[in-house]
């Protein structure tokens, strides 16, 4: 009789475990199914976010804001947008065109060796080694071998400069402090003294005649190449 009693309380015990077990695991399953049912809205409502970002026309001047910053946008592309900055980059503000290498002074020997090429310029050196990471490389499209460079001379003249002067560009272009262009404004001088670039902003000036040393204040305003899915 004890036997049987003792075989009963273990079987009870065993479905006792079995139904808290058999419990447990219905909750665990609804809480985890509820949990990607969540994750899967967010999913989706992201891939519609970027989907409508992708699919989004922009115009000339459209402002958009990426890392934290205001910029313009100055062309449109399938799936990319070209955007200038709208203030200029304060880690750039006060450096000059060039850089004088670690082992020169400012004496001669510097001079010598400083370049009118935006190709060695400050601006493309932080560019493509500091601002990048910062923006994201997966955010940008490399388009003419940049992610990020400066504003051209032809680009600015498609946004209402004309000659040496910006009078008819739109309020977002100009600026109070001159900023570099890419564009050389004298392809043919060999000065490597001299920065033989356009500048732009101040004034409204276009600075085709004005040559610029190599050691003037260098302002610079990005312009990127930014996927439209990355726009927010």
């Amino acid at each position: 009789m004890k036997k049987q009693n003792m075989g009963l309380i273990i079987a009870i015990v065993i479905l006792c475990l079995l139904v808290v077990g058999l419990g447990g695991y219905i909750i665990y399953d609804k809480i985890s199914g509820s949990n990607n049912i969540l994750d899967n809205n967010v999913n989706e409502n992201d891939d519609v976010n970027s989907n409508q970002n992708t699919n989004k026309e922009y115009n000339v001047g459209d402002e958009i804001t990426f890392n934290n910053e205001k910029w313009n946008v100055i062309k449109e592309y399938d799936d990319y947008v070209v955007a200038l900055k709208l203030t200029t980059l304060d880690e750039l503000n006060g450096k000059p065109y060039y850089e004088c290498p670690p082992e020169d002074d400012n004496g001669i020997n510097c001079s010598m060796k400083m370049s009118n090429d935006y190709k060695d310029s400050v601006a493309k050196k932080y560019f493509e080694e500091t601002y990048i990471k910062q923006l994201g490389q997966e955010n940008l499209k490399e388009v003419n071998n940049y992610f990020i460079r400066l504003i051209t001379i032809e680009e600015l003249r498609e946004l209402g400069c004309d000659s040496d002067t910006c009078d008819k560009a739109p309020s977002w272009l100009l600026s109070n402090s001159m900023s570099w262009t890419m564009s050389p404004a004298n392809e043919t001088t060999t000065n490597a003294i001299k920065a033989n670039v356009y500048a732009f902003g101040l004034d409204n000036k276009l600075s085709s005649l004005e040559i610029l040393g190599v050691g003037s204040t260098m302002n610079v305003r990005p312009v990127i190449n930014l996927l439209k899915s990355s726009i927010k």
